[in-house]
């Protein structure tokens, strides 16, 4: 097993708080070590504003591309309106 694998097994799965975990190499856009279960079919995506953090979800079937346009687009909405 990698290091990378111990890493994602023991700190993020060993606290029994998260479900799946990947590591993707940010360059190459690669998945690198993936936990069992973790899907690239799913996400999450993470917008930060001064005031928010706004959180979307996208399951299979739906575009990711779409999801962090649409959030990236409120986000910038947010942020122009000082939020």
């Amino acid at each position: 097993m990698s290091h990378l694998q111990n890493l994602l097994l023991d700190a993020l799965l060993g606290t029994k708080h998260v479900d799946g975990a990947a590591f993707i190499k940010l360059q190459e856009r690669s998945l690198c070590v993936a936990s069992p279960g973790f899907s690239e079919n799913t996400g999450v995506v993470v917008v930060k504003t001064r005031l928010y953090l706004l959180v979307a979800t996208y399951t299979a079937g739906m575009y990711p591309s779409v999801c962090v346009e649409a959030t990236e687009k409120l986000g910038d909405y947010l942020r122009k309106k000082g939020s």
